[in-house]
């Protein structure tokens, strides 16, 4: 019999490495708020995604199967819709009682991929891209010259950047928009709810709020050169790509800080009635040169391995360092609640985990089908 359930929310913070994080030991000041969660609640040092990007990672974790499971496959260029025999979490819940909300701007976690089963509300922030996908289609039908095309999607880039510049129009949806919208959502959401909130801030490129860098003393001209020179998979040369990993943990900085003032506004109940789940789909490659800020081409540990923390719901301080993965967090967050997983579940709740697991990850680089088991 199912107690009274509890709110769960998800987030789910693309491209966050655990190592610039202050409760995994990261010296500099990144992540203030998400530290003060992880001192109450469960962190987990020893958690991996189950492939480096996002259409394979999230598939993974929100129905707790592998990517390359059902004779489908998530590639990066050609990511496919998910399978029918995949379960999502959202359809679980739902079927307990749960409202059930998504907001994200990611275009490979849109309705059209599968991720609107099982949700009431979908807030798709990359909607706002379409627009430029139609015009791009057209213009495009227009022009066969590959060089044509590539001067018209340069242009675009290169406008897009001066709105940040002169506007503060961020490429990517920032956290504060999409915490603010989930905010209005929760206000009126009955409960138990599940609200999965996927933020953009820390995928490239790194554009901070103007208010941040003026905070912090950084002119905006030289975040531009910076990060439009490998915006555009240019070399970085020393002082650039230190400047470079910098910026990464200002984009930590500026979704730590949204998270301190929207949060406590999600939590009908305060902590006791919700669970808060902060985890990543993959890690960033901030070690490389010439592939700095990218990820989606090989299966590293600085690109799978990836922070959990689970705060709430009257859990006690703990840290955890048995090995496990996304698969493991779907089962986790039922066990939570006292709720069964269904039997397609692959992974294993971490509540009961006793022993080391095996952590599988999957991927696909220029047409080479990849595993790797850690």
């Amino acid at each position: 019999m199912v107690q009274k359930l509890k709110n769960v929310i998800l987030i789910t913070i693309d491209c966050l490495r655990p190592d610039h994080l202050g409760c995994y030991g990261y010296k500099q000041s990144t992540s203030t708020f998400i530290d003060s969660l992880a001192g109450k609640g469960w962190v987990f040092t020893n958690f991996y995604s189950n492939s480096s990007y996002t259409c394979a990672s999230v598939a993974s974790m929100i129905t707790s199967t592998y990517p390359f499971d059902y004779g489908e496959y998530l590639e990066l260029s050609t990511p496919a819709k998910l399978s029918k025999k995949r379960i999502l979490l959202s359809e679980v819940l739902k079927s307990y009682g749960y409202s059930t909300a998504f907001f994200h701007d990611n275009p490979y976690l849109s309705p059209f991929f599968g991720y609107s089963r099982g949700f009431d509300v979908i807030i798709d922030f990359g909607n706002r891209g379409q627009v430029f996908s139609k015009t791009k289609k057209a213009v495009f039908s227009l022009f066969k010259s590959k060089d044509v095309r590539r001067i018209i999607v340069r242009t675009r880039n290169f406008l897009s950047f001066l709105l940040w510049y002169f506007k503060n129009i961020p490429l990517n949806t920032d956290a504060e928009t999409i915490l603010k919208e989930a905010t209005r959502w929760v206000m009126q959401a009955r409960q138990p709810y599940f609200l999965w909130l996927h933020l953009m801030d820390t995928h490239t490129p790194y554009l901070p709020k103007h208010e941040i860098l003026n905070e912090l003393g950084i002119k905006k001209f030289n975040v531009l050169r910076v990060v439009y020179k490998r915006f555009r998979r240019k070399r970085l040369n020393d002082k650039e790509f230190e400047f470079f990993r910098f910026l990464y943990d200002v984009q930590i900085f500026q979704v730590d800080r949204a998270l301190s003032i929207y949060l406590p506004k999600l939590m009908k109940g305060g902590p006791e009635n919700n669970y808060v789940i902060i985890t990543a789909d993959h890690g960033e490659n901030l070690e490389d040169k010439d592939k700095a800020g990218r990820h989606a081409d090989r299966l590293t540990d600085e690109l799978l391995h990836i922070p959990l923390i689970i705060y709430g719901g009257g859990l006690k301080p703990k840290r955890i360092d048995i090995k496990a993965s996304l698969i493991d967090l779907a089962p986790t967050i039922l066990d939570l609640l006292g709720i069964k997983k269904p039997k397609c579940f692959k992974g294993e709740s971490l509540l009961k985990a006793n022993k080391p697991r095996k952590v599988i990850a999957q991927g696909i680089f220029k047409g080479v089908r990849c595993e790797r088991i850690i």
